[in-house]
């Protein structure tokens, strides 16, 4: 092979590693700027919460407890698949405290009419300026959070969780502190 061949072959290849490594950083930005990064400490008696009636919601609720938040939208056909479990959690952990978060402003009033036919049990608030800006965007419905009686969370799901799962980590809430 001559030398201006292995210089060309050369040059091609260095053509093609530059490619990959642009495309792997995009692909890398990309999902990180797609995937939820929870906080790591939230004194959820210290939000104020406020419920799909626009009733705020009294700190007392949920002081001193483990608590499960769960962003969900009526819309979205998996945060409704995961309700009833969500409930049932709730029931069989009474240190638990199951908070839904429902995070499509739009719908509201859809959100309200939902919940009023469904008989769910747990507590029901709207996604306001404080829970936005303590959460985050919340990319993918629905997002769980088991936060520990002490505020701190210990695991954040997103999409549906077994309901095996579940009782783990409520469990895993309960216990910490």
């Amino acid at each position: 092979m001559s030398d201006q061949t292995q210089i060309a072959n050369r040059d091609a290849l260095l053509k093609q590693l530059a490619m990959v490594a642009f495309l792997a950083l995009a692909v890398g930005y990309y999902f990180r700027t797609m995937s939820y990064t929870a906080p790591r400490h939230v004194v959820v008696s210290e939000l104020p919460l406020v419920s799909l009636d626009g009733i705020p919601m009294s700190p007392a609720v949920t002081e001193g407890r483990a608590v499960l938040l769960n962003f969900w939208a009526p819309w979205c056909g998996p945060c409704r698949s995961e309700m009833p479990a969500l409930d049932r959690l709730q029931a069989d952990n009474p240190g638990l405290i199951v908070i839904g978060v429902e995070d499509d402003p739009r719908v509201f009033d859809e959100a309200i009419t939902y919940v009023s036919q469904s008989g769910l049990s747990y507590r029901m608030v709207r996604m306001t300026k404080p829970v936005q800006s303590t959460f985050g965007h919340v990319v993918s419905l629905p997002t769980s959070l088991f936060i520990s009686r002490s505020g701190k969370v210990l695991h954040t799901v997103s999409g549906t969780i077994p309901e095996k799962l579940m009782q783990h980590y409520a469990k895993d809430a309960l216990a910490a502190d």
